[in-house]
């Protein structure tokens, strides 16, 4: 059997030219994407879809089995020959595990650069309630992916720079996992996408710019999701995604931190990982960048975190990531981690800054 790591086809263009693009891809759509974001780009959906037979089926917010088997049930019962998901990492997510349960194709619409799912070849699979549950392995990526300027120029800031914070995340896990930049051609890559992180944060914070906006978007979908496919197992996600799963086994009894994105959490798994690690000058420096991108602002209107929440974050990820053992990093070391980061503040002060 063919796997594919890459999508089949990726498309940069103009909103106004989707219906271009779209115009090979089958006689019956269905379409998939949070109500909230169809409600602003529905039209334009619709519009490039033309007279083709279409239905629009929503999407609950959550990559959960439960979700990807009522589309899944509605793909086969109105025989729809090709999926449109829009939206975020989760909407991609669930359309993949679909699409590979039907069988059919898969456009894709990221309605921001929040993360690299469109990219990928596998869906992370969560609760009804948003904790973490495992992932799905796919045999092949979208077949179509659709980078639309307009759309990503107008998505709002946080998404993009939660999307940042994940991407970061190529290049510290390939150092966490011991991956060796001499033998490794894409640490490079890595490194350049990160240095020009830096650089491009505070220059989108200052401008809406569109090339600022669609070059950062560009890294956060199409660069991150290379590394991903192609860089190998230095390159997979362990530590910092550990500590992100982690901090979503308190979302059933704790809702309110919900609200945080994928990259807001890998982020402060960076962090703590870095800290565990005694790497405080990079931990200095990525911090702030994380500050500027509004992450510990997100953070703070949740409310307070305390040591048994880190508990049961450190304890998920230890259990559930080896690479923990291979450094030697306890739970211990990383609810100390947590706690002394004061994610709602700032550094404790026994860390030198």
């Amino acid at each position: 059997m063919e796997i594919s790591v890459l999508p089949g086809k990726i498309v940069q263009c103009k909103s106004g030219e989707l219906a271009e693009v779209l115009k090979d891809e089958g006689k019956k759509c269905f379409i998939t994407g949070p109500k909230s974001v169809y409600e602003i780009h529905g039209g334009l959906i619709n519009a490039a879809l033309g007279k083709r037979a279409k239905i629009y089926a929503g999407f609950n917010g959550e990559c959960c089995e439960k979700e990807i088997a009522r589309l899944s049930a509605a793909v086969k019962m109105h025989k729809s020959d090709f999926i449109l998901s829009f939206g975020g990492g989760k909407a991609m997510d669930t359309s993949k595990s679909v699409a590979a349960k039907t069988g059919i194709r898969l456009i894709v619409l990221p309605t921001s650069a929040s993360t690299c799912a469109a990219f990928t070849s596998h869906s992370v699979i969560y609760g009804e309630k948003g904790n973490f549950v495992g992932e799905d392995k796919h045999f092949k990526c979208s077949d179509t992916l659709i980078l639309a300027e307009e759309i990503l120029e107008s998505a709002p800031k946080r998404l993009l720079f939660s999307g940042i914070a994940d991407a970061c995340a190529k290049y510290y896990e390939f150092t966490f996992n011991g991956g060796d930049a001499k033998e490794n051609s894409f640490a490079a890559p890595a490194c350049d996408m990160l240095k020009r992180f830096f650089m491009g944060v505070s220059a989108a914070k200052k401008s809406s710019e569109s090339e600022i906006i669609l070059s950062l978007s560009r890294l956060c979908i199409v660069n991150t999701g290379l590394i991903s496919a192609l860089g190998g197992s230095a390159f997979r996600a362990t530590a910092a995604h550990a500590m992100a799963n982690g901090f979503t086994q308190i979302f059933p009894e704790h809702p309110r931190f919900a609200r945080l994105l994928h990259g807001e959490l890998v982020g402060i798994g960076i962090l703590a990982c870095l800290f565990a690690l005694n790497r405080i000058d990079e931990l200095i420096a990525l911090r702030k960048l994380f500050s500027d991108c509004g992450i510990f602002e997100e953070f703070a209107a949740c409310g307070k975190l305390d040591k048994e929440m880190f508990e049961i974050i450190s304890r998920f990820a230890v259990k559930s990531e080896s690479l923990f053992r291979e450094l030697k990093i306890k739970a211990s070391d990383l609810t100390s981690a947590l706690a002394a980061l004061r994610i709602d503040g700032g550094l404790d002060e026994r860390v030198p800054c």
